[in-house]
């Protein structure tokens, strides 16, 4: 007997789920396939059972429909729908666009301007509102139809179809809602192993499972193609439940509660504080952007908020392949802010990446992977020769929005200055951005200017790392280099640099500026003593008028406290100011 395709309704009452199943005939005239099947249980267990996933505090508790979204139950070919914005279950679609360019795609209105001087589109809302026919799309738009067919999703909302292009009324109103459009869904399908819309994300569901997924870890570090793109980033961010279409390991579920793989495992995703059961601390979650009572719960104070910070800094560097960096993600900063001042009363001024309030940690990154893992595009930087300066400059050199690929941030545990001299100090003096066309302070930057009061030694000599010392295959071997001490014996100091030493033009004459001493995580275990002493490699660029010398960073090390004799390096730091940008 030909499977029976159920319709969910969610229905709110006092505040609590509950499942209505009803009976609908098979429109699509499709089976329901063994992951529609899946996905569908997943999905009932999940709304039944998951406290967790029933609501979240930037949400309404009855979510409306999208102001437009694709009907593809109602009539035998799938049409866009105005909502008129009434409550409604949808679910939303995460992909690449790849090479695929076809206008019938997209959908264009009467006040539609062409792009970078081309002529305005021919509208067709008019003929998307009649049909948009299913033989015509590319091959992952067809799969996400065929995929709420099977599971009984009647409305799919798909930003190429549902946003009016080139409208600036209409991304004007819609721009300030797009997380919304991922929240309020009851989940988003993410094509994660479609390079691009003609490559569809079905068909590769029926080859044999070649990866046991480590579910510990989030599916957004899983090499897969939309892994990839910054832009796709906040659509995983805010989707409380989302279906993975992975090429290695199938299909793999998440939401706010747990993970699941198509091979039948699962593991639960439940914090006290910061800190996964039996599984050390959970980085991989970002269900505390979806939820203000979780955030303020699981991250305890505000320090624990930018930790949570560093998991998204993480996250997004390895998705190398956009651009407009700072603007991809500037709905997850923009809710970040929120959280902040919603659930800790911390009104932060935002810097290109980094909070000013969790100053001078947040300028505690680097290209040496920890923590999190390599992640996706880490090879690709490795065989491309990545971590090179932005083509156009979009963040000052203390940012890590100034690099392309993929950073870490050095975990720390009580970070302070004083200890190996006496006079230690560190001291943020001013710290700002400019932003392009004056814009808002989440969007593309123009420079940056960092003063700070600290401990620091000019006019050191630096040499890059020779290929004998370092261990074979060392994904960042042209990064590192040594800073020698006048008058100490030894090998110098250990740098990374930020990349790699030939682009920018060698370490002849460099500054060591301190930052600190403080117990570290590395990678993701903590050491028996773990206690490292933290340097900014600088590099003079600039003598300011009235300023004296202007400094770009170049590196950083974080080296063993208890391994290394730092008294020539202290006995050499003087106070000073000393102007980054």
């Amino acid at each position: 007997m030909e499977p029976r395709i159920l319709s969910l309704q969610l229905s709110i009452e006092a505040n609590n789920l509950h499942l209505h199943s009803h009976s609908h005939g098979n429109k699509a005239n499709q089976s329901q396939s063994s992951q529609a099947t899946l996905a569908s249980q997943w999905l009932r267990d999940c709304i039944l059972n998951h406290p967790l996933c029933k609501h979240t505090n930037f949400t309404v508790a009855s979510p409306p429909l999208p102001p437009r979204v694709i009907d593809v139950l109602g009539r035998p070919e799938p049409y866009l729908l105005e909502t008129g914005s009434v409550p409604g279950i949808y679910a939303t679609l995460s992909y690449c666009w790849g090479s695929f360019r076809d206008p019938r795609m997209t959908t264009y209105g009467p006040r539609s301007k062409g792009r970078r001087g081309q002529p305005d589109p021919i509208p067709n809302i008019e003929s998307h509102k009649r049909a948009i026919p299913f033989a015509s799309m590319p091959s992952t738009l067809q799969d996400s139809v065929t995929f709420c067919r099977q599971i009984g999703i009647r409305y799919l909302w798909i930003d190429a179809f549902c946003i009016v292009q080139g409208d600036p009324d209409e991304w004007r109103d819609l721009n300030p809602r797009m997380a919304d459009m991922y929240a309020n869904a009851a989940f988003t399908i993410f094509a994660d192993c479609a390079g691009g819309l003609e490559k569809g994300f079905l068909d590769n569901q029926d080859r044999m499972i070649r990866q046991q997924v480590d579910l510990s870890k989030s599916p957004l570090l899983l090499d897969e193609p939309l892994n990839d793109r910054a832009w796709a980033f906040s659509e995983a961010v805010f989707s409380n439940r989302a279906v993975h279409f992975t090429e290695r390991a199938g299909i793999v579920w998440e939401c706010n509660q747990v993970r699941r793989s198509q091979d039948g495992r699962g593991f639960a995703i439940e914090c006290t504080g910061s800190v996964s059961k039996g599984n050390g601390e959970d980085y991989g979650s970002l269900r505390i952007f979806r939820n203000l009572d979780l955030a303020v719960r699981e991250t305890r104070n505000v320090e624990g908020l930018y930790r949570r910070w560093d998991t998204v800094v993480e996250h997004f560097t390895h998705r190398y392949k956009d651009d407009q960096r700072l603007v991809a993600l500037h709905r997850v900063t923009t809710r970040f802010a929120a959280i902040l001042q919603n659930g800790f009363g911390v009104k932060d001024t935002y810097l290109a990446g980094i909070w000013k309030g969790d100053l001078p940690s947040g300028l505690l990154w680097s290209v040496e992977q920890q923590g999190t893992g390599a992640g996706p595009g880490s090879d690709e930087c490795q065989r491309q020769g990545r971590w090179r300066r932005a083509s156009i400059a979009r963040a000052p050199s203390w940012s890590w929005a100034s690099i392309e690929g993929p950073v870490s941030v050095q975990r720390h545990h009580g970070l302070h200055v004083g200890d190996g001299f006496q006079s230690g100090l560190l001291e943020i003096a001013h710290a700002s951005t400019v932003c392009v066309g004056h814009k808002e302070p989440f969007s593309q930057v123009r420079s940056g200017r960092l003063v700070v009061r600290a401990m620091v030694v000019h006019g050191l000599a630096g040499t890059a790392i020779g290929s004998r010392e370092l261990r074979k295959e060392d994904p960042i071997a042209g990064l590192r280099c040594r800073v020698g001490i006048p008058g100490v014996k030894g090998r110098g100091l250990a740098f990374v640099c930020d990349v790699p030493i030939q682009k920018i033009g060698g370490v002849d004459e460099v500054s060591c500026l301190y930052m600190g001493k403080g117990r570290f995580d590395m990678a993701g275990r903590r050491r028996k003593d773990g206690s490292r002493h933290v340097f900014l490699l600088l590099r003079s660029v600039a003598l300011r008028r009235g300023h004296g010398q202007v400094y770009e960073r170049i590196g950083i090390s974080a080296l063993d406290a208890s391994g290394d004799d730092f008294d020539g390096i202290f006995n050499m730091l003087k106070e000073d100011y000393v102007e980054v940008i």
